[in-house]
């Protein structure tokens, strides 16, 4: 029945895209390999369709839940990892942008986030803001970002040469 499920989920993806379209691929319901069975099988095809031409947009938003789950820091390369790593490191060419959140960034594979230019940031705690990945970030900035009150966030870009809080 999981096998079926999956494979219900993969044929939503099958077919071009329209502008400002958004397909959902929903799988919470799946847990482990079927999981990752999905999001290979998504990516691959999205991939497989800008590669051919039938993509039907010119850019496509890819939006992965809880990265770290799927492109972790450390433990195995598997090959859901390495095609996230594909995705973030070469997707720009075929006009797809992977964009994700997570819970804790440090625990996500380092090439994958390191060749985002953008970022948004809620309240952290002092361990995740303490790990490397955040050392380009001035010490007062940290302090607010372990401060940030809800609903309020921290934007980086490359074309700023500074944080905005909004």
């Amino acid at each position: 029945l999981v096998q079926g499920e999956a494979l219900a989920v993969i044929q939503e993806v099958d077919g071009p895209f329209e502008d400002r379209e958004m397909r959902v691929v929903d799988i919470s319901h799946l847990s482990g390999v079927p999981q990752d069975l999905v999001v290979t099988k998504v990516i691959n095809s999205v991939w497989e369709m800008a590669e051919q031409g039938r993509l039907g947009v010119d850019k496509l938003i890819i939006f992965v839940d809880e990265l770290n789950k799927y492109a972790p820091a450390d433990g195995p390369d598997t090959y859901v990892r390495k095609m996230l790593l594909d995705l973030s490191e070469r997707g720009r060419y075929l006009g797809l942008v992977l964009f994700s959140a997570q819970q804790f960034r440090s625990q996500v594979q380092r090439r994958v986030v390191g060749i985002g230019g953008s970022g948004i940031y809620g309240r952290m705690d002092g361990d995740e803001l303490a790990t490397a990945g955040y050392a380009t970030i001035s010490p007062s900035t940290k302090i607010k970002l372990a401060t940030l009150p809800k609903g309020e966030l921290m934007l980086r870009h490359p074309h700023f040469t500074q944080p905005i809080f909004v």
